[in-house]
Formats: C-alpha cells, structure tokens, sequence
C-alpha cells in the first residue's frame, strides 16, 4: 500500500492518501462536469490545428464548482475524499476526519482542504498537460499523439 501525503493546511497537519480506483472514478465523472465550460472557451478561442495544445483555464473550472455540481454530488466527493484523509491529534497521531468535528465552523478551511485532496487524487490526471492533447494522452497513453 503507498504512504500517504502529509500536508499542513492553514496550519493543520492532515495525510491524504489515494482514492481505491472505483471510487476515483465516480469521483472524476463529477469533476469532467467542471471542465465542460473552460473546455468549450478552448474550443472556441482556437482553429482545429491549434486545439490540441490549448491552454484549459482549470482555476475558472474549479471557481464553479457550486454552480455546475448539486448539493448531493458535491456531498458525495466531500465524503469520499474525506474518508481517505486523516487530520492530526494533538498527541501526534493521525485520526480520521470526521466532517462535522473537524470543519465545524470552518468552511473556508474545509473547502481548502478539500481542494489538496484532489490535487493529490487527480492532478496527475488534469493537470499534467496542456489542453485536449493532455486529456486524449491521460485517456489513451499508449496512442503517440503527433
């Protein structure tokens, strides 16, 4: 089993580690719904030649989060990403987080710690490359893109 990541978020020490591969999955299906608008931006600002290295703006994807996913999905990755994710005792060891213990009154904090949990899971996967070459490359890395 790989270690997990630790991390210290506004001051809080919390380890994070990867989401099993099934429940990644539910969880990227949900995130390409972000991805729909700055992806057609892309298409739009580019000829057909130059698609494949158009820059994708991932932070206008992430700012609409509350926009383009309902209160159940965006509950349903919170709980999953969570679940994987543990949070450091005063004593030093590391416990689960519990939402409601840990973020209580602490939304900013949460959605910050949110946000790590996913550049760990999937940032590989978005971020590694430029534009529509990065996604058909992460989809079918074994094609060579020209």
């Amino acid at each position: 089993m790989r270690e997990g990541t630790k991390k210290t978020i506004d001051e809080k020490k919390y380890e994070v580690w990867h989401v099993p591969p099934m429940e990644a999955a539910s969880i990227l299906m949900k995130l390409t719904k972000l991805l729909l608008e700055p992806l057609g931006k892309a298409i739009g600002k580019h000829n057909i030649s130059d698609l494949l290295n158009a820059d994708i703006d991932y932070g206008e994807a992430l700012a609409t989060l509350g926009t383009k996913l309902d209160e159940k999905e965006l509950q349903h990755i919170m709980r999953v990403m969570f679940k994987y994710t543990t949070i450091e005792t005063e004593s030093g060891g590391f416990i689960p987080v519990d939402i409601d213990r840990d973020f209580q009154g602490e939304p900013l904090h949460m959605f910050n710690v949110l946000r790590v949990t996913l550049e760990i899971n999937f940032s590989k996967f978005f971020f590694a490359t430029k534009g529509l070459k990065g996604i058909v490359q992460k989809i079918s890395p074994s094609e060579k893109q020209t």
